[in-house]
């Protein structure tokens, strides 16, 4: 046999070899690449943890039961993100009118859920005394009662309250002969930990 033909009889070998390691190597790549996909697509959509939260906690209530003398209205202010500064972008303004009988006012949040919330007591320098009796936080079939009990475990007054049990009284302050009011209710770790976890 004449050397140059097997020469290129070695060299066609070579060729076919080298394309079918190439193709078996395409057909192995593609294969992987298929069961990879699939089994991606098997798998729940997994979400970072704010945008599950978002998805799991659409709707939002808090309502504030009392005994509310005069008339007024409380500000509630709320953060999606525990860390993040409150803002009078996110707040709620509900009004009332003043009475003896127990009211309750009703902040609906749709499509929010905080991670802490504050409430302000007004701006009527008039409103002596505010009586708190319960405050809940619904979502969806859960709650979270705060009561006069428990009051202290979840708010913190500022310096323009004295909390006497169920009792809030609101205090106006002088500082340079000009009276300062502006009374709320900070949130504890314990409440912003509450709502979290709700």
């Amino acid at each position: 046999m004449n050397m140059s033909r097997l020469f290129d009889l070695g060299n066609l070998y070579n060729g076919i070899c080298q394309k079918k390691a190439f193709s078996f190597m395409l057909v192995a790549c593609m294969t992987i690449g298929f069961f990879n996909c699939k089994s991606e697509q098997s798998k729940p959509n997994e979400l970072s943890p704010s945008s599950k939260k978002v998805g799991k906690k659409q709707e939002c209530n808090i309502r504030i039961k009392g005994v509310f003398l005069q008339t007024d209205s409380f500000e509630l202010f709320y953060e999606i993100n525990a860390l993040s500064h409150f803002s009078q972008d996110n707040s709620l303004k509900r009004g009332f009118t003043g009475s003896k009988e127990e009211q309750e006012l009703l902040f609906d949040l749709e499509g929010v859920y905080p991670e802490k919330i504050r409430i302000d007591l007004g701006s009527n320098p008039n409103q002596n005394t505010v009586e708190i009796t319960e405050i809940m936080i619904n979502y969806d079939q859960r709650e979270l009662r705060i009561d006069s009990i428990n009051f202290l475990k979840y708010f913190t007054p500022n310096e323009y309250i004295k909390y006497e049990g169920a009792q809030l009284r609101l205090i106006k302050k002088s500082i340079d002969e000009k009276e300062f009011y502006d009374p709320y209710l900070s949130p504890t770790p314990q409440l912003i930990k509450a709502l979290i976890d709700l």
